[in-house]
Protein backbone atom coordinates (compact mmCIF):
# COMPACT_ATOMS: atom_id res chain seq x y z
CA UNK A 1 0.00 0.00 0.00
CA UNK A 2 1.32 3.50 -0.46
CA UNK A 3 2.61 5.70 1.87
CA UNK A 4 1.88 9.39 1.97
CA UNK A 5 5.16 10.48 0.53
CA UNK A 6 4.65 8.19 -2.40
CA UNK A 7 0.62 9.83 -3.07
CA UNK A 8 2.64 12.79 -2.56
CA UNK A 9 4.64 12.20 -5.68
CA UNK A 10 1.95 10.67 -7.97
CA UNK A 11 -0.50 13.91 -7.07
CA UNK A 12 2.73 15.68 -8.65
CA UNK A 13 2.76 13.86 -11.49
CA UNK A 14 -0.85 14.28 -12.21
CA UNK A 15 -0.52 18.08 -11.44
CA UNK A 16 2.37 18.43 -14.04
CA UNK A 17 0.31 16.68 -16.62
CA UNK A 18 -2.63 18.83 -16.01
CA UNK A 19 -5.21 16.19 -14.14
CA UNK A 20 -5.55 18.68 -11.30
CA UNK A 21 -8.62 16.52 -10.10
CA UNK A 22 -6.99 13.38 -10.16
CA UNK A 23 -3.52 15.32 -8.49
CA UNK A 24 -5.94 16.56 -5.58
CA UNK A 25 -7.51 13.42 -4.92
CA UNK A 26 -4.08 12.23 -4.43
CA UNK A 27 -2.94 14.64 -2.39
CA UNK A 28 -5.80 14.46 0.32
CA UNK A 29 -5.60 11.27 0.42
CA UNK A 30 -1.57 11.67 1.06
CA UNK A 31 -2.96 13.65 4.04
CA UNK A 32 -5.50 11.41 5.14
CA UNK A 33 -2.52 8.97 5.89
CA UNK A 34 0.01 11.87 7.44
CA UNK A 35 -2.73 15.30 8.53
CA UNK A 36 1.34 16.74 9.66
CA UNK A 37 2.75 16.64 6.39
CA UNK A 38 3.31 20.58 5.14
CA UNK A 39 4.45 19.11 1.73
CA UNK A 40 0.96 17.11 0.83
CA UNK A 41 -0.91 20.07 2.72
CA UNK A 42 1.28 22.79 0.68
CA UNK A 43 0.47 20.54 -2.48
CA UNK A 44 -3.44 20.43 -1.52
CA UNK A 45 -3.75 24.02 -0.77
CA UNK A 46 -1.78 24.80 -4.20
CA UNK A 47 -3.81 22.77 -6.45
CA UNK A 48 -6.93 24.19 -4.48
CA UNK A 49 -6.15 27.75 -5.49
CA UNK A 50 -5.55 26.41 -9.20
CA UNK A 51 -8.79 25.15 -9.05
CA UNK A 52 -10.64 28.44 -7.18
CA UNK A 53 -11.28 26.87 -4.18
CA UNK A 54 -10.18 29.35 -2.26
CA UNK A 55 -11.49 29.30 1.54
CA UNK A 56 -10.38 25.19 1.59
CA UNK A 57 -6.50 26.28 -0.17
CA UNK A 58 -6.61 28.92 2.89
CA UNK A 59 -7.31 26.23 5.22
CA UNK A 60 -4.91 23.72 3.99
CA UNK A 61 -1.79 26.10 3.31
CA UNK A 62 -2.22 27.99 6.81
CA UNK A 63 -2.33 24.53 8.10
CA UNK A 64 1.25 24.03 6.12
CA UNK A 65 2.65 26.94 7.62
CA UNK A 66 1.37 26.46 11.03
CA UNK A 67 3.30 22.76 11.12
CA UNK A 68 6.24 24.62 8.85
CA UNK A 69 6.71 28.26 8.95
CA UNK A 70 9.60 28.34 6.85
CA UNK A 71 8.00 26.28 4.02
CA UNK A 72 9.01 28.66 1.41
CA UNK A 73 6.07 26.63 -1.08
CA UNK A 74 3.47 27.26 1.23
CA UNK A 75 4.69 31.16 1.67
CA UNK A 76 4.34 31.46 -2.15
CA UNK A 77 1.03 29.54 -2.29
CA UNK A 78 -0.11 31.75 0.52
CA UNK A 79 0.81 34.52 -1.04
CA UNK A 80 -0.39 33.30 -4.43
CA UNK A 81 -4.01 32.30 -3.46
CA UNK A 82 -4.04 36.05 -1.33
CA UNK A 83 -3.38 37.97 -4.61
CA UNK A 84 -6.00 35.49 -7.17
CA UNK A 85 -8.48 36.61 -4.53
CA UNK A 86 -7.73 40.68 -5.05
CA UNK A 87 -5.36 41.16 -2.51
CA UNK A 88 -2.24 42.14 -4.04
CA UNK A 89 -0.91 44.13 -0.76
CA UNK A 90 -1.03 41.47 1.79
CA UNK A 91 0.23 38.79 -0.81
CA UNK A 92 3.58 40.53 -0.85
CA UNK A 93 4.94 39.87 2.62
CA UNK A 94 4.77 36.03 1.82
CA UNK A 95 6.47 36.59 -1.45
CA UNK A 96 9.24 38.66 0.44
CA UNK A 97 9.48 36.04 3.48
CA UNK A 98 10.01 32.78 1.20
CA UNK A 99 12.73 34.92 -0.64
CA UNK A 100 14.52 35.71 2.62
CA UNK A 101 14.83 32.14 3.50
CA UNK A 102 15.84 31.38 -0.33
CA UNK A 103 16.67 34.25 -2.66
CA UNK A 104 16.88 31.17 -5.42
CA UNK A 105 13.37 30.68 -4.71
CA UNK A 106 12.07 31.49 -8.76
CA UNK A 107 8.69 31.23 -8.45
CA UNK A 108 8.07 33.39 -5.24
CA UNK A 109 10.51 36.06 -7.56
CA UNK A 110 8.25 36.10 -10.24
CA UNK A 111 5.36 36.21 -8.36
CA UNK A 112 6.97 39.29 -5.83
CA UNK A 113 8.26 41.07 -9.26
CA UNK A 114 4.37 42.55 -10.54
CA UNK A 115 4.40 44.21 -7.06
CA UNK A 116 8.03 46.21 -7.22
CA UNK A 117 6.64 47.03 -11.00
CA UNK A 118 2.92 47.86 -9.76
CA UNK A 119 4.34 50.01 -6.75
CA UNK A 120 7.35 51.26 -8.35
CA UNK A 121 9.60 49.75 -5.97
CA UNK A 122 12.14 49.38 -8.68
CA UNK A 123 15.29 49.14 -6.11
CA UNK A 124 13.91 46.91 -4.09
CA UNK A 125 13.42 44.53 -6.61
CA UNK A 126 15.87 44.97 -8.46
CA UNK A 127 18.29 44.31 -5.06
CA UNK A 128 15.77 41.03 -5.05
CA UNK A 129 17.25 39.88 -8.24
CA UNK A 130 20.88 40.79 -7.41
CA UNK A 131 20.50 38.64 -4.14
CA UNK A 132 19.24 35.62 -6.41
CA UNK A 133 22.09 36.36 -8.90
CA UNK A 134 24.45 36.35 -6.26
CA UNK A 135 22.62 32.69 -4.89
CA UNK A 136 23.59 30.89 -7.72
CA UNK A 137 20.05 31.51 -9.84
CA UNK A 138 21.08 31.82 -13.11
CA UNK A 139 17.81 31.23 -15.36
CA UNK A 140 17.45 33.53 -17.87
CA UNK A 141 14.28 34.80 -16.93
CA UNK A 142 15.99 36.21 -13.70
CA UNK A 143 17.95 38.17 -15.65
CA UNK A 144 14.97 39.44 -17.85
CA UNK A 145 12.98 40.55 -14.07
CA UNK A 146 16.66 42.07 -14.55
CA UNK A 147 16.63 44.04 -17.39
CA UNK A 148 12.91 44.83 -16.40
CA UNK A 149 13.04 46.14 -13.33
CA UNK A 150 16.03 48.30 -14.88
CA UNK A 151 14.49 50.01 -17.49
CA UNK A 152 11.89 51.09 -15.58
CA UNK A 153 13.76 53.03 -13.37
CA UNK A 154 15.67 54.74 -15.95
CA UNK A 155 19.08 52.68 -16.88
CA UNK A 156 18.41 51.52 -20.32
CA UNK A 157 22.13 50.29 -20.70
CA UNK A 158 22.41 48.37 -17.44
CA UNK A 159 18.78 46.34 -19.14
CA UNK A 160 20.91 45.94 -22.11
CA UNK A 161 23.49 44.33 -20.41
CA UNK A 162 20.75 42.30 -18.15
CA UNK A 163 18.90 41.13 -21.71
CA UNK A 164 22.02 40.23 -23.40
CA UNK A 165 23.00 38.03 -20.73
CA UNK A 166 19.80 36.60 -20.94
CA UNK A 167 19.74 36.02 -24.63
CA UNK A 168 23.32 33.99 -23.67
CA UNK A 169 21.96 31.81 -20.92
CA UNK A 170 18.75 31.07 -23.45
CA UNK A 171 19.58 31.85 -26.94
CA UNK A 172 16.09 30.34 -28.04
CA UNK A 173 14.46 32.90 -25.87
CA UNK A 174 12.23 34.98 -28.14
CA UNK A 175 11.43 37.25 -25.61
CA UNK A 176 14.84 38.35 -24.15
CA UNK A 177 15.79 39.33 -27.69
CA UNK A 178 13.15 41.56 -27.94
CA UNK A 179 13.27 43.20 -24.93
CA UNK A 180 17.25 43.30 -25.67
CA UNK A 181 15.99 45.20 -29.18
CA UNK A 182 13.96 47.33 -27.39
CA UNK A 183 16.39 48.74 -24.93
CA UNK A 184 18.95 48.74 -27.72
CA UNK A 185 16.53 50.62 -29.52
CA UNK A 186 16.09 53.31 -26.47
CA UNK A 187 19.77 53.95 -26.98
CA UNK A 188 20.13 54.31 -30.18
CA UNK A 189 21.91 51.30 -30.85
CA UNK A 190 20.38 50.33 -34.08
CA UNK A 191 23.20 47.93 -35.02
CA UNK A 192 22.39 45.83 -32.25
CA UNK A 193 17.98 46.48 -32.34
CA UNK A 194 17.89 45.38 -35.81
CA UNK A 195 19.85 42.12 -34.97
CA UNK A 196 18.08 41.33 -31.85
CA UNK A 197 14.37 42.01 -33.42
CA UNK A 198 15.23 40.24 -36.24
CA UNK A 199 15.97 36.80 -34.70
CA UNK A 200 13.05 36.91 -32.47
CA UNK A 201 11.20 37.11 -35.51
CA UNK A 202 13.11 34.34 -36.20
CA UNK A 203 12.34 32.51 -33.64
CA UNK A 204 8.86 33.37 -33.17
CA UNK A 205 7.59 34.05 -36.17
CA UNK A 206 4.10 33.94 -35.14
CA UNK A 207 4.11 37.52 -33.10
CA UNK A 208 2.93 40.50 -35.08
CA UNK A 209 4.33 43.12 -32.35
CA UNK A 210 7.81 42.09 -32.94
CA UNK A 211 7.30 43.14 -36.43
CA UNK A 212 5.13 46.12 -35.96
CA UNK A 213 8.39 47.57 -33.64
CA UNK A 214 10.76 46.55 -37.34
CA UNK A 215 8.12 48.50 -39.19
CA UNK A 216 8.11 51.50 -36.74
CA UNK A 217 11.77 51.97 -36.25
CA UNK A 218 13.94 49.36 -38.84
CA UNK A 219 11.96 49.76 -41.48
CA UNK A 220 15.23 48.85 -43.72
CA UNK A 221 15.24 45.48 -42.58
CA UNK A 222 11.69 44.07 -43.19
CA UNK A 223 11.84 41.78 -45.89
CA UNK A 224 9.14 40.78 -48.71
CA UNK A 225 8.23 37.24 -46.28
CA UNK A 226 8.05 39.99 -43.36
CA UNK A 227 5.24 41.57 -45.03
CA UNK A 228 3.32 38.56 -46.47
CA UNK A 229 3.37 37.24 -42.80
CA UNK A 230 1.96 40.47 -41.99
CA UNK A 231 -0.86 40.22 -44.62
CA UNK A 232 -1.65 36.84 -43.37
CA UNK A 233 -2.01 37.98 -39.28
CA UNK A 234 -4.55 40.82 -40.40
CA UNK A 235 -6.84 38.25 -42.64
CA UNK A 236 -6.88 35.33 -39.71
CA UNK A 237 -9.39 35.72 -37.41
CA UNK A 238 -8.40 32.99 -35.29
CA UNK A 239 -5.75 35.67 -33.77
CA UNK A 240 -6.53 37.43 -31.32
CA UNK A 241 -7.50 41.38 -31.30
CA UNK A 242 -4.31 42.86 -29.56
CA UNK A 243 -2.23 40.57 -32.70
CA UNK A 244 -4.37 41.39 -35.40
CA UNK A 245 -3.98 45.33 -34.44
CA UNK A 246 -0.40 45.02 -34.40
CA UNK A 247 -0.20 43.79 -37.77
CA UNK A 248 -2.46 46.33 -39.05
CA UNK A 249 -0.17 49.05 -37.54
CA UNK A 250 3.03 47.59 -38.90
CA UNK A 251 1.06 47.58 -42.22
CA UNK A 252 -0.19 51.33 -41.58
CA UNK A 253 3.47 52.77 -41.09
CA UNK A 254 4.71 50.73 -44.56
CA UNK A 255 2.14 52.09 -46.10
CA UNK A 256 2.72 55.65 -45.00
CA UNK A 257 6.29 55.41 -45.68
CA UNK A 258 5.17 54.08 -49.40
CA UNK A 259 3.21 56.71 -49.91
CA UNK A 260 -0.11 54.44 -50.27
CA UNK A 261 -2.55 56.97 -48.28
CA UNK A 262 -5.68 55.22 -48.27
CA UNK A 263 -4.21 51.91 -47.52
CA UNK A 264 -2.48 53.27 -44.49
CA UNK A 265 -5.67 55.05 -43.67
CA UNK A 266 -7.72 51.73 -43.58
CA UNK A 267 -5.08 49.99 -41.70
CA UNK A 268 -5.21 52.38 -38.89
CA UNK A 269 -8.18 52.39 -38.68
CA UNK A 270 -8.61 48.64 -38.43
CA UNK A 271 -5.74 48.65 -35.53
CA UNK A 272 -7.62 51.42 -33.81
CA UNK A 273 -10.85 49.99 -33.76
CA UNK A 274 -9.30 46.36 -32.68
CA UNK A 275 -7.82 48.68 -29.92
CA UNK A 276 -11.17 49.94 -28.64
CA UNK A 277 -12.70 46.65 -28.70
CA UNK A 278 -9.78 45.57 -25.51
CA UNK A 279 -10.13 48.99 -23.68
CA UNK A 280 -13.14 50.92 -22.32
CA UNK A 281 -13.71 54.70 -22.63
CA UNK A 282 -15.36 56.84 -20.75
CA UNK A 283 -14.92 59.74 -22.26
CA UNK A 284 -17.48 61.97 -20.08
CA UNK A 285 -15.39 61.32 -17.23
CA UNK A 286 -12.50 62.48 -18.55
CA UNK A 287 -13.61 65.65 -20.64
CA UNK A 288 -15.19 66.64 -17.08
CA UNK A 289 -12.17 66.01 -15.41
CA UNK A 290 -10.53 69.15 -17.69
CA UNK A 291 -13.59 71.42 -16.47
CA UNK A 292 -13.44 70.35 -12.67
CA UNK A 293 -9.49 71.24 -12.97
CA UNK A 294 -10.38 74.89 -15.18
CA UNK A 295 -12.78 75.16 -11.90
CA UNK A 296 -10.36 74.24 -8.71
CA UNK A 297 -7.09 76.40 -10.02
CA UNK A 298 -8.45 79.52 -10.35
CA UNK A 299 -5.69 82.46 -10.24
CA UNK A 300 -6.20 83.32 -6.89
CA UNK A 301 -5.66 80.11 -5.56
CA UNK A 302 -2.32 79.38 -7.54
CA UNK A 303 -1.42 82.78 -6.44
CA UNK A 304 -1.94 82.59 -2.66
CA UNK A 305 -1.13 78.72 -2.52
CA UNK A 306 2.66 79.47 -3.64
CA UNK A 307 3.47 81.47 -1.33
CA UNK A 308 6.33 80.11 0.75
CA UNK A 309 6.95 76.74 -0.84
CA UNK A 310 9.52 74.76 -2.58
CA UNK A 311 11.81 77.36 -4.43
CA UNK A 312 13.70 74.87 -6.36
CA UNK A 313 14.50 75.73 -10.04
CA UNK A 314 15.52 71.91 -10.68
CA UNK A 315 12.35 70.79 -12.68
CA UNK A 316 11.89 71.14 -16.52
CA UNK A 317 8.37 70.18 -16.94
CA UNK A 318 7.77 69.52 -21.15
CA UNK A 319 4.15 69.57 -21.83
CA UNK A 320 1.39 69.14 -24.72
CA UNK A 321 -0.07 67.04 -26.90
CA UNK A 322 1.83 63.97 -27.73
CA UNK A 323 3.50 64.04 -30.84
CA UNK A 324 3.53 67.35 -30.70
CA UNK A 325 7.81 67.77 -30.91
CA UNK A 326 8.30 67.34 -26.67
CA UNK A 327 10.71 64.40 -27.71
CA UNK A 328 12.88 66.79 -29.72
CA UNK A 329 13.02 69.63 -27.04
CA UNK A 330 13.84 67.24 -24.68
CA UNK A 331 16.24 65.77 -26.73
CA UNK A 332 17.45 69.86 -27.13
CA UNK A 333 17.63 70.86 -23.44
CA UNK A 334 19.36 67.33 -22.46
CA UNK A 335 22.14 67.76 -25.21
CA UNK A 336 22.91 70.72 -22.91
CA UNK A 337 26.23 69.81 -20.50
CA UNK A 338 24.13 71.21 -17.16
CA UNK A 339 20.88 69.72 -17.77
CA UNK A 340 19.71 65.59 -17.55
CA UNK A 341 16.74 64.39 -19.20
CA UNK A 342 14.04 62.56 -17.15
CA UNK A 343 11.78 61.22 -19.94
CA UNK A 344 8.14 60.57 -19.75
CA UNK A 345 7.82 60.23 -16.20
CA UNK A 346 4.80 59.02 -14.42
CA UNK A 347 6.33 60.57 -11.07
CA UNK A 348 4.56 63.77 -10.36
CA UNK A 349 1.21 62.37 -11.39
CA UNK A 350 1.90 59.21 -9.36
CA UNK A 351 3.01 61.18 -6.52
CA UNK A 352 -0.04 63.43 -6.34
CA UNK A 353 -2.39 60.69 -6.16
CA UNK A 354 -0.53 59.39 -2.79
CA UNK A 355 -0.08 62.82 -1.43
CA UNK A 356 -4.12 63.69 -2.20
CA UNK A 357 -5.10 60.34 -0.78
CA UNK A 358 -4.35 61.53 2.82
CA UNK A 359 -4.83 64.50 5.54
CA UNK A 360 -1.43 66.94 5.75
CA UNK A 361 0.66 69.49 3.47
CA UNK A 362 -0.07 68.13 0.63
CA UNK A 363 2.17 70.89 -1.90
CA UNK A 364 5.11 70.81 0.59
CA UNK A 365 5.08 67.03 1.28
CA UNK A 366 4.69 66.29 -3.41
CA UNK A 367 7.19 68.92 -3.75
CA UNK A 368 9.80 67.51 -1.14
CA UNK A 369 8.75 63.89 -2.45
CA UNK A 370 9.22 65.32 -6.61
CA UNK A 371 12.86 66.88 -5.98
CA UNK A 372 14.55 64.20 -3.88
CA UNK A 373 13.39 61.34 -7.10
CA UNK A 374 14.04 63.92 -9.58
CA UNK A 375 18.15 64.49 -8.09
CA UNK A 376 18.07 60.25 -7.88
CA UNK A 377 17.96 60.38 -11.37
CA UNK A 378 21.35 62.59 -11.78
CA UNK A 379 22.84 64.01 -8.68
CA UNK A 380 24.72 66.97 -10.34
CA UNK A 381 22.13 68.23 -13.00
CA UNK A 382 21.11 71.57 -13.05
CA UNK A 383 18.21 71.16 -14.66
CA UNK A 384 15.87 67.83 -15.20
CA UNK A 385 13.34 67.15 -17.36
CA UNK A 386 10.57 65.34 -17.45
CA UNK A 387 8.86 65.13 -20.50
CA UNK A 388 5.28 63.57 -19.68
CA UNK A 389 3.10 65.37 -22.27
CA UNK A 390 0.06 64.54 -20.13
CA UNK A 391 1.27 66.83 -17.20
CA UNK A 392 -0.35 69.79 -19.11
CA UNK A 393 -3.41 68.72 -16.33
CA UNK A 394 -0.93 69.50 -13.80
CA UNK A 395 0.37 72.76 -14.30
CA UNK A 396 -1.62 74.78 -12.06
CA UNK A 397 -0.73 72.70 -9.11
CA UNK A 398 3.26 72.41 -10.83
CA UNK A 399 2.78 76.51 -10.24
CA UNK A 400 1.70 75.96 -7.11
CA UNK A 401 4.75 74.05 -5.29
CA UNK A 402 7.23 74.75 -7.84
CA UNK A 403 6.96 78.50 -8.48
CA UNK A 404 10.53 78.52 -10.18
CA UNK A 405 9.71 75.37 -12.09
CA UNK A 406 10.50 75.75 -15.93
CA UNK A 407 7.20 74.97 -17.86
CA UNK A 408 7.84 74.58 -21.64
CA UNK A 409 4.37 73.82 -23.68
CA UNK A 410 5.59 72.62 -26.95
CA UNK A 411 2.59 73.16 -29.78
CA UNK A 412 1.74 71.58 -32.80
CA UNK A 413 -0.53 72.26 -35.39
CA UNK A 414 -3.76 70.70 -34.55
CA UNK A 415 -4.67 68.21 -37.42
CA UNK A 416 -1.01 66.76 -37.83
CA UNK A 417 -0.81 66.41 -33.92
CA UNK A 418 -3.82 64.39 -33.88
CA UNK A 419 -2.95 62.17 -37.16
CA UNK A 420 0.13 61.50 -35.64
CA UNK A 421 -1.46 60.37 -32.67
CA UNK A 422 -3.76 58.40 -34.77
CA UNK A 423 -1.42 56.35 -36.81
CA UNK A 424 0.84 55.69 -33.65
CA UNK A 425 0.37 52.17 -31.58
CA UNK A 426 -0.01 53.50 -28.39
CA UNK A 427 0.36 51.07 -25.55
CA UNK A 428 -0.62 52.64 -22.62
CA UNK A 429 -4.14 52.47 -21.86
CA UNK A 430 -5.14 55.87 -20.57
CA UNK A 431 -4.05 56.78 -24.11
CA UNK A 432 -7.02 54.93 -25.81
CA UNK A 433 -8.93 58.39 -26.61
CA UNK A 434 -6.50 58.68 -29.49
CA UNK A 435 -8.26 55.52 -31.31
CA UNK A 436 -11.00 57.11 -32.97
CA UNK A 437 -10.74 60.49 -35.12
CA UNK A 438 -13.96 61.61 -33.55
CA UNK A 439 -13.08 61.32 -29.70
CA UNK A 440 -9.65 62.43 -30.66
CA UNK A 441 -10.71 65.75 -31.76
CA UNK A 442 -12.87 66.37 -28.78
CA UNK A 443 -9.63 65.67 -26.59
CA UNK A 444 -7.66 68.08 -28.27
CA UNK A 445 -10.46 70.52 -27.91
CA UNK A 446 -10.52 69.76 -23.92
CA UNK A 447 -6.57 69.81 -23.78
CA UNK A 448 -6.37 73.27 -26.09
CA UNK A 449 -9.15 74.60 -23.62
CA UNK A 450 -7.31 73.84 -20.15
CA UNK A 451 -4.00 75.33 -21.90
CA UNK A 452 -6.09 78.73 -22.45
CA UNK A 453 -7.39 78.28 -19.35
CA UNK A 454 -3.63 78.36 -17.87
CA UNK A 455 -2.80 80.99 -20.24
CA UNK A 456 -5.53 83.45 -18.72
CA UNK A 457 -4.75 82.95 -15.04
CA UNK A 458 -0.73 82.38 -15.34
CA UNK A 459 1.59 85.67 -15.20
CA UNK A 460 3.24 85.25 -18.55
CA UNK A 461 6.54 84.58 -17.02
CA UNK A 462 5.34 80.88 -15.77
CA UNK A 463 5.25 78.88 -19.24
CA UNK A 464 7.32 79.24 -22.67
CA UNK A 465 5.10 78.34 -25.83
CA UNK A 466 7.38 76.66 -28.51
CA UNK A 467 5.68 76.09 -31.84
CA UNK A 468 7.01 72.86 -33.70
CA UNK A 469 7.06 74.04 -36.22
CA UNK A 470 9.18 77.41 -35.56
CA UNK A 471 11.44 75.09 -34.26
CA UNK A 472 11.53 73.42 -38.15
CA UNK A 473 11.71 76.61 -39.49
CA UNK A 474 14.03 78.29 -37.60
CA UNK A 475 15.96 76.05 -35.52
CA UNK A 476 18.89 77.58 -33.81
CA UNK A 477 16.50 80.90 -32.86
CA UNK A 478 14.16 78.45 -30.91
CA UNK A 479 17.23 76.16 -29.47
CA UNK A 480 18.49 79.43 -28.19
CA UNK A 481 15.15 80.64 -26.61
CA UNK A 482 14.71 77.30 -24.99
CA UNK A 483 17.96 76.75 -23.41
CA UNK A 484 17.74 80.61 -22.51
CA UNK A 485 14.50 80.06 -20.66
CA UNK A 486 15.63 77.32 -18.66
CA UNK A 487 18.52 79.62 -17.18
CA UNK A 488 21.24 78.31 -19.25
CA UNK A 489 24.11 79.23 -20.67
CA UNK A 490 24.09 78.81 -24.24
CA UNK A 491 26.25 75.52 -25.54
CA UNK A 492 26.68 74.81 -29.55
CA UNK A 493 26.07 70.84 -28.96
CA UNK A 494 22.27 71.68 -28.20
CA UNK A 495 22.05 72.26 -32.04
CA UNK A 496 23.50 68.64 -32.38
CA UNK A 497 20.74 67.42 -30.23
CA UNK A 498 20.95 63.59 -32.92
CA UNK A 499 24.58 63.36 -31.82
CA UNK A 500 23.06 63.34 -27.95
CA UNK A 501 23.50 59.71 -26.51
CA UNK A 502 20.85 59.32 -23.71
CA UNK A 503 17.93 56.72 -23.40
CA UNK A 504 14.46 57.83 -25.39
CA UNK A 505 11.88 55.88 -24.99
CA UNK A 506 9.19 57.53 -26.60
CA UNK A 507 7.66 56.74 -30.54
CA UNK A 508 9.54 59.71 -31.83
CA UNK A 509 13.06 57.47 -30.52
CA UNK A 510 13.83 57.05 -34.46
CA UNK A 511 13.31 60.59 -35.51
CA UNK A 512 16.06 62.47 -32.82
CA UNK A 513 19.04 60.31 -34.00
CA UNK A 514 18.44 61.90 -36.98
CA UNK A 515 19.14 65.91 -38.02
CA UNK A 516 16.21 67.89 -37.99
CA UNK A 517 14.14 67.51 -41.30
CA UNK A 518 10.48 69.55 -42.12
CA UNK A 519 8.30 66.30 -43.64
CA UNK A 520 6.39 66.03 -40.68
CA UNK A 521 5.82 69.62 -41.33
CA UNK A 522 1.57 69.70 -42.44
CA UNK A 523 2.16 65.29 -43.04
CA UNK A 524 -1.67 65.05 -42.47
CA UNK A 525 -2.68 67.43 -45.64
CA UNK A 526 -1.90 64.61 -47.82
CA UNK A 527 -4.84 62.49 -46.36
CA UNK A 528 -7.20 64.81 -47.70
CA UNK A 529 -10.55 64.45 -47.34
CA UNK A 530 -10.47 61.24 -45.07
CA UNK A 531 -9.71 63.56 -42.14
CA UNK A 532 -12.57 65.43 -42.31
CA UNK A 533 -14.14 63.27 -39.14
CA UNK A 534 -11.10 64.65 -37.28
CA UNK A 535 -11.67 68.20 -38.90
CA UNK A 536 -14.88 68.18 -37.74
CA UNK A 537 -13.96 67.07 -34.31
CA UNK A 538 -11.27 69.54 -33.85
CA UNK A 539 -14.53 72.53 -34.37
CA UNK A 540 -12.58 75.86 -34.00
CA UNK A 541 -9.22 74.44 -34.14
CA UNK A 542 -9.46 72.47 -37.36
CA UNK A 543 -6.75 74.65 -39.29
CA UNK A 544 -7.65 76.51 -42.21
CA UNK A 545 -5.88 75.70 -44.91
Amino acid sequence: MADSAELTNRSLMAASDGRLEEALALANAAIALDASSPRALTLAGSLLTLLGRHVEAAAQLARALELDPENVVALNGFGALLRSTGKAREAQPYFERALDLDPTFHEALANALGHYLETRAFERGIARVYAAVGAGDQQAETWVFLGTLLSRAGDDRGARDAFARATALEPGNADAWHDLADTSLSLGDLDTARAAMLKAIELAPDRPEFYRRVAAHLRDALTPAHRAALEAFVGDTSLSSEARLEAHFALGDLEQAAGHRREAFDHYVCGNALLRELIPYDEGSLLQRFEDVARVFTGDMIAKGSIGLNDSDLPVFIIGMPRSGTTLVEQIVASHPLAFAGGELELFHDLALEEFAVAGPVRAALAHRYEVALRRLSPTAARITDKMPGNFIHVGLIRMIFPRARIIHVRRDPLDACWSCFSTRFTEAPMIWSSDLGTLGRYYRAYAGLMSHWRSVLPAESMLEVRYEEIVADFEAQARRIIAYCGLPWDERCLEFHKTERSVRTASLSQVRRPLYASSVRASRAYGNLLDPLREALGPYAPVD
